[in-house]
């Protein structure tokens, strides 16, 4: 999100509207949930919520600030070094109490592959949007001030050509986000669902010969990968389908399926350097 916002300022520089900023709170503990009977949303409170809304204006303009709790959960874990936290001012509990406060920081190697993704993600939307060009979008950026390095530009059509289209299918939304964050950092062209009837009913209204993959989950609810598989290839039997999923007995299903071997089933949890492999050996 802190990320992005160059880049949302920059579309928004171009249609003439103004910039926006933001800070980001955030903190771990319990909360409560209520359901407004006029809106039927959900609205949460509680202890927590009410630090995270009181320590946000302290967190930098396009910035992010935790609490100590949220800290020291992250401390716990085993994370890389792309990102670190600095002790802030405590936040007052009273008189007698402050809790203590962290600041996220991103290191310089970290904030130019992020913001070099950010940079092709966005290129693509907008040359497929007409929005504006390539090199555009890059004159933004430094009219702006932005320090963002360039990549190589290349023939932007050439490049559009080389687009391969792959379909995702995984109820899990946040293995669905990963694989989806994965392939796009790589310029393939993804369309991701949770519901394996929404993504039928989307392939069998595209050309045949559109999509260059499918990759799908095989425990799935209503229809599972093995029947979403029998199902494609009724509509279009040269279609290259992978599977990915987590189930020791992975390999024994598929091959209920005839010509599916162990070589197009991924086991989760897959590394993205071998997900990206199998995918790139396949399209």
């Amino acid at each position: 999100m802190l990320s992005a916002r160059d880049i949302i300022n920059a579309k928004l520089h171009s249609l003439d509207l103004p910039p926006v900023s933001y800070r980001i709170s955030a903190d771990y503990g319990k909360v409560e949930v209520a359901t407004s009977k006029t809106s039927g949303s959900d609205d949460l409170f509680g202890p927590t919520m009410s630090i995270i809304a009181s320590i946000n204006s302290i967190a930098n303009p396009n910035g992010m600030v935790i609490g100590e709790d949220l800290f020291r959960i992250i401390k716990s874990l085993s994370l890389n070094s792309e990102y670190h936290f600095v002790e802030s001012h405590g936040h007052s509990l009273g008189f007698k109490y402050s809790y203590p406060l962290y600041a996220l920081h991103m290191n310089r190697e970290k904030q130019e592959l992020t913001s070099n993704t950010i940079i092709k993600l966005f290129d693509r939307i907008s040359s497929r949007n007409n929005l504006f060009s390539h090199s555009q979008s890059l004159d933004l950026y430094e009219n702006r001030g932005s320090k963002w390095p360039k990549y190589n530009q290349g023939n932007s059509n050439d490049k559009r050509n080389r687009l391969k289209n792959i379909l995702l299918v995984d109820d899990n939304e946040d293995t669905l986000l990963t694989y989806k964050s994965i392939l796009d950092a790589e310029s393939y062209h993804v369309e991701a669902f949770t519901d394996a009837y929404k993504a039928l009913e989307h392939f069998a209204r595209l050309d045949l010969s559109y999509y260059d993959l499918c990759i799908l989950d095989i425990r799935m609810p209503y229809m599972n990968g093995l029947q979403m598989y029998q199902r494609l290839k009724s509509i279009s039997a040269d279609l290259k389908i992978l599977f990915v999923s987590a189930l020791d007995a992975a390999d024994e299903l598929v091959s209920l399926l005839g010509r599916v071997t162990s070589q197009d089933v991924m086991k989760k949890p897959v590394s993205r350097e071998q997900f990206l492999n199998i995918v790139k050996a396949n399209v």
